[in-house]
């Protein structure tokens, strides 16, 4: 039995790379870096949008399948790609300043720890 490697095509992968890196991005920036939570939206929306142009790419282009046709990428994909894309888009322009509370409220609730640890153990 002789192995054969499957046929990969990155620019049907490129998308769903694409939204993996902008979520790790996301999410490393907020922990190292707490203090830079403004800038989290750009850098959502710069990482959705590449995805809706690689997506919109693929299809372009014609790249239709990878991996021995286990994900496929054709214009019926593409355009739920580009929905749920644009849902996200939606979803992140409108959590854009709970965002902001969210961080008040983490404030907040690490203050009211300190308070009662005081309270309990002084």
């Amino acid at each position: 039995m002789e192995f054969r490697a499957p046929d990969v095509n990155l620019l049907v992968l490129l998308p769903t790379v694409l939204v993996a890196l902008t979520a790790m991005v996301v999410l490393l920036r907020g922990a190292l870096w707490p203090q830079a939570r403004p800038g989290t939206v750009p850098v959502t929306l710069i990482g959705l949008t590449a995805a809706a142009v690689a997506t919109k790419a693929a299809v372009i282009l014609g790249a239709h399948d990878s991996f021995g046709r286990m994900l496929v990428l054709d214009r019926a994909a593409g355009v739920f790609y580009l929905v749920f894309l644009a849902t996200t888009m939606i979803a992140v322009l409108l959590a854009a300043d709970h965002l902001d509370l969210a961080r008040t409220y983490t404030v907040l609730a690490g203050e009211g720890r300190r308070v009662v640890a005081g309270f309990l153990f002084p």
